[in-house]
């Protein structure tokens, strides 16, 4: 990454986020002793260089699908197939 040149010309970028977001955000930024500022130019700077932005966007899966309840589904198969946990039962004639 380069440095920015400080006696350049500066712009302004105003974004509209949710209160609880900024709150959040800027918590964390404290945290890590830092302005929010100066995390937004790091994330600028990052995107201009990089021309990608540093984290994943993707659509939310069916949580059907997760690879956790996958792996659960698997792990009763394998129980059902070593007849464990398997239990009969008589049907229920109404």
């Amino acid at each position: 990454m380069t440095t920015a040149n400080t006696s350049a010309p500066k712009d302004q970028v105003v974004v509209r986020v949710p209160h609880q977001v900024k709150m959040r955000a800027e918590a964390a930024c404290k945290a890590m002793g830092m302005p929010m500022s100066s995390a937004i130019m790091g994330f600028l700077r990052y995107v201009g260089e990089e021309q990608r932005i540093p984290f994943e966007f993707a659509v939310p899966q069916d949580e059907f699908y997760s690879s956790a309840h996958m792996a659960e589904l698997e792990r009763r198969a394998a129980d059902m197939e070593a007849g464990l946990n398997v239990h009969s039962h008589d049907l229920i004639e109404k």
